[in-house]
Order: structure tokens, then sequence, then C-alpha cells
């Protein structure tokens, strides 16, 4: 019933995807989009998929009639060798997926970024490891049907992307939205297909399984993701205008001003400082938020006084999880040194039971939160949350900006940074149900700002396409804190690239290595140009926005080398001891890791290689 399919190649094909995307954002961010000859490969591989998917679409139906196949469904798996060549098409067909993979590494060299989000690289990867686990377990009978719907779908797809590289009009037959709507179909259908299996049992109900989470799956999220365009209807998520909230956010506002909330928003764009989810990280983002406050609020400008005309107008805040509350204490202008030093006091008390940080979250709420903090985030804070609903879509993205209360903004924080997985059920608040907005890319859910505004993004995981990112670090540090001096040490880090961001101003875009302006933005698409002097949005934004920040500055910058104390205000320590302890701490462990997954692969490959010689 199986193929010959290797789990180590196709977990070779997964690890390398992953890692290509991720390193080649790494290395694109700040290079000018790949323009030579790129349109050409991309012709040329879109029309070799069309003419792919095609014969593999025609092969599918015909070989299933010949086997007389007349329905999608009831059709038993032959092992025999009359099944041989339909087991043969689907095996091409698992390798049609992996061929789908190479559509990204175009996004990535020609920096589109915006379109390599979770939804795309997730259904990428998703589908292939599906089609895996059907040459595995059965290659044959009822599988041919999704497999001829998927290669039929697929000619569409790429018959339109090809089209839409070859003419700027494209042809009028065939729409984006006519596309989309192909797409769902086929996930509806196959999902039925599944159903079926799963109740007649004519291939393996496990395998039926799989496949029906994974359609279903791809449907909500296709739809959720992809919801804001026309052709589905809009898709509008807490914090904007005609909200899903059963409160509108025109009512919440209102609701925000009679209890003394609701801050006015400033004319014209404002610069937003954005703060990812971090767990433990979030002590990178506590030293990013002192330099901010020191630099870029006057002094003197405390929690109580934060409502006022002294807070910078052109300044906002966004975060999800431990970035949410991070940009809580900035927004509120809560002393950022003290909150911090509370958060480290807990680290003893979490240590090895990370469920403990709820606890620790909640108590630094109600022990820093000011009572007007409501009125001072509404209008200048975002905070993301994962929204759960019994309704389609099951899980959306929800944005909040406006807060009635202090006890709003406390829930709404806390709502922000409820971990799944550390947590089975989900936060209740204004009964609705939340997780953590950790999983929302802000390619997916505009949340980080409103759309007028410039967003500065600091990552304490190191992503790509950030400003102010933290160095890498052993990954379980986010549940499991090293040690206190180890986190000072990160603490100073995130202080100094603060510092650094500011102090040193990313090339123009529009120059040229003479320092010779560069043509004005045009389409060159069609002529597959060479040149580095292409119109790059990413860097053109990212130059307007460091200009932005240091109009803002309300401090003089000193050189960086004059950036950090000599010594910790609070303990006394030497800051570069603290800062060395940390790079030490992080490289050794590191390295012990990867020492160690070495030697429990080797003590894999030498079981198997033991059970082999065994068996034989």
């Amino acid at each position: 019933p199986g193929a010959q399919v290797q789990w180590s190649f196709a977990m070779l094909v997964t690890a390398g995807y992953i890692f290509v995307v991720f390193i080649g954002a790494r290395l694109m961010e700040r290079r000018p989009p790949i323009q030579r000859r790129v349109f050409e490969y991309m012709l040329v591989y879109n029309s070799a998929q069309v003419v792919l998917n095609l014969w593999l679409a025609v092969s599918l139906w015909s070989e299933a009639w010949n086997l007389g196949y007349r329905t999608p469904w009831g059709n038993e798996l032959d092992t025999s060798e009359r099944g041989h060549s339909l087991g043969m098409l689907l095996w091409i067909q698992y390798h049609c997926r992996q061929l789908d993979l190479l559509d990204t590494i175009f996004m990535v060299l020609r920096k589109k970024f915006h379109r390599i989000t979770r939804l795309h690289i997730y259904l990428r990867l998703v589908h292939m490891w599906g089609w895996f686990f059907v040459c595995k377990f059965a290659c044959g009978g009822d599988s041919y049907f999704p497999a001829a719907v998927n290669s039929t779908c697929q000619v569409l797809v790429y018959l339109y992307y090809a089209v839409s590289i070859a003419t700027q009009q494209g042809v009028p037959f065939i729409r984006k939205a006519r596309v989309t709507e192909v797409q769902l179909f086929q996930f509806v259908l196959c999902a039925a297909h599944a159903v079926y299996i799963i109740v007649r049992g004519t291939l393996p109900r496990a395998l039926a399984s799989l496949n029906l989470f994974v359609m279903v799956s791809s449907l909500a999220l296709y739809v959720d993701f992809d919801g804001d365009q026309p052709r589905l209807g809009p898709r509008q998520h807490s914090g904007f205008p005609d909200s899903l909230d059963s409160q509108p956010q025109g009512e919440r506002a209102r609701a925000a001003e009679e209890n003394g909330g609701g801050a006015r928003r400033p004319p014209g764009p404002r610069l937003t400082f954005c703060f990812d989810s971090s767990g433990w990280f979030y002590v990178y983002h506590f030293g990013v938020a002192m330099w901010l406050k020191e630099h870029l609020m006057p002094e003197g400008l405390t929690t109580e006084n934060a409502t006022s005309e002294s807070f910078p107008q052109g300044l906002a805040f966004s975060g999800s999880s431990g970035g949410a509350l991070v940009a809580g204490c900035l927004g509120t202008c809560i002393d950022v040194r003290q909150l911090f030093e509370y958060v480290l006091s807990q680290r003893t008390f979490c240590g090895w039971r990370p469920i403990r940080m709820m606890t620790c979250v909640e108590s630094a709420l109600e022990k820093f939160l000011p009572e007007n903090a409501g009125q001072s985030m509404s209008g200048r804070v975002r905070v993301l949350l994962t929204r759960i609903s019994s309704k389609m879509p099951f899980v959306t993205g929800e944005v909040v900006d406006q807060f009635t209360s202090r006890l709003d903004v406390k829930h709404t924080l806390r709502a922000s940074c409820h971990v799944p997985g550390l947590n089975p059920f989900p936060y209740r608040h204004n009964q609705r149900l939340y997780y953590d907005g950790l999983m929302w890319s802000s390619l997916l859910v505009p949340w980080c700002s409103a759309e007028d505004s410039l967003v500065v993004k600091v990552s304490s995981t190191s992503k790509p396409l950030t400003d102010i990112r933290a160095p890498f670090n052993p990954p379980w540090w986010l549940l499991f804190p090293p040690t206190e001096d180890v986190l000072r040490g990160l603490f100073w880090v995130g202080y100094y690239h603060a510092a650094e961001w500011f102090a040193e101003a990313p090339s123009d875009p529009q120059l040229c290595r003479c320092r010779a302006r560069a043509p004005e933005k045009e389409d060159i698409s069609s002529k597959g140009s060479d040149t580095s002097l292409q119109f790059d949005p990413l860097a053109s934004s990212r130059l307007e926005k460091h200009r932005m920040a240091r109009k803002l500055l309300v401090k003089q910058l000193v050189p960086l080398s004059h950036v950090l104390p000599e010594k910790d205000p609070v303990t006394g320590q030497n800051v570069a001891e603290l800062i060395a302890t940390y790079r030490r701490a992080a490289d050794q462990t590191c390295k012990l890791a990867v020492l160690a997954f070495a030697l429990l692969v080797l003590m894999l490959g030498g079981a198997g290689w033991i059970i082999g010689l065994v068996t034989t």
C-alpha cells in the first residue's frame, strides 16, 4: 500500500526550507531586491508547473478511469501490480508538492516579504507532509481523488501566476478572485471526501482524519487570513472601525471617554515602537524601553501626569504577550527600572515552573498599573490578542487600542500573556475567550500600528525584518530563565542596541554608492534589470522612520562608547562584565545543545544500524 519515501529526506526538506526562508530573509532585508533574470526564471518555473500539473491531472483521471474508479470514493486500495501506475502518479504528486516550495525562494529574492506569511509556510509544509503519509500508507485507491483535484487546481493557480508575469494586465478570464474561489472549493471538496473515507473506512481512518484536519485548517486559515480582500468580504479586527466585536470600536471609544479614557489621536503620522512576544526575553525589551524613556520622554513625566500634554504626541507603542507589558509600561509612564527589578525578583519563584509566570504577571499588573491606565493607554498603546470563538473563523487576531478602565487594561494585558500550552483553557474577558497574541505576524494582522504610522519593530527573539533585535539566544530561555546576572546582561544589551539604532542612520535607498540620486520609482518587472538602484520600499521605510525618531529626541545623543554606565545603578555591578557574562552563557549553552543533539542523532543512527543487523 505504500511507496518508497524516506522520513529523513522529508525532514531534511522541511528543515532546509525553513532555514533558507529564515536566513534568506535575514540576508535580503538590507539588500536591494534581485532583478537580474529573476522574472525569466519565474516564468519558466510557473510554466513548468502548469505543464507538470496538467500532465499529472490528466494522467490521474485517466488512470483512475482505466482501473474502473467511476466514483470519488468506495474504491479499495489495490496493492497488486495493476495499481502500480496509480501509485507512481501519487508518488509524483508528493514530489510536486516539494517543488512548490521553490516559489517561496523567489519571494525572498524579490523581497516580497508580505507574501511569506505563516499561512504560506504552513500550507506549503502541511500539504507536503500530507502527501508523504499518503505515499507511505495509502498509495492508491481513493487517494487518487484528492490528488487529481489538487493537481487540477494547481494548473489554474500556476497559469494565473505565469500570465501575471508575462503581461501587466493579465488575461480577463483569469481573475485572482476566481483563483481564490477554486482553492477554497478544493479544500471543501477534499474535506468532504475525507469525511466519507472516515465513515466507510476504504483507507486507513487515521490517514483520512489527518487529511480532514489539513483541509479544514487550510480552509479556516485561508478564509481568516485572506478575508481582508474584497472578494471574500470585509475582515476586521478589534481596534479597527466596524470591528467583529459585539461592542463596535466606536462604542468602545465612547465608553472609554465616559470613564476618563479615550486619548486623542494627534493629526499626522506617528512613530510606533512595536515589541514582539518574548517570554523571559522581555528583559531585552525593558532595556530598550529604558533608553526610550530617557531620550524620548521629558524628565518628570510620571504615571500621574501621563495623560497631560507633556507626553510626546507623535509617539505610540504596541506589543503582544510580554511585549504588550513593556508597551503598556511606556504608555503609562511606569518607572521602567522599578518594574524590571520586580520582574527579576520573580525569577526564583518561576524557576522551572513556567506556569507561574501568569501569577507573576498578575502581581506585577496589580502592583504597578496606575488608576488612570485606561485613559493613558487609549489611543496610545495597541495590544494584540488571539480570540477563540465557536463560530467561523474560529481563531482571529484582535487588536485593542481603547480601554475603559484600569481593570480593562489589566485583563487585556493578562489575556495577551495567556500562553497556549502552558494554559489549557483560554482566558475569559468581557465574555470572550483569549490566548496569547504571539502567533500573529504583523503581515497577517496589521496590529503594530495605525495605517498612518511608521513602525520601529523591536524583537527579543532575533526575528528578521526588525529594526532593533537581540542576538540569538537559547530558545528554552523563553520559559526557563537563566541566572540573574545573565538577565541583567541581556537588559543592558537591549539598552545599548536602542542607542545604536538611533546613532547609526541607514543608507538612503535612493542613493547609489557614488552618492548620486537614483532614478524615480518605476516598475521594471518586465525589464529584468540587474541594477542595484531599484527602489526598495523596505529600505525607504527604514530611513523614513529613523529620521522621524531622531526628531522626537528630547535628549542629546552621546557617542556609543559612552552609552553604557560603568556600574549598574541598582546593583553596583560592572555593566561590561554583566554583558560578557550573558554572551558567554548564551554561547556555551548553544554549543552544549548542539553537542547533545549531535550525540542523540548518533545514538539513534547507531541503534537503527544495530536493529538492521539483527533483523537481517
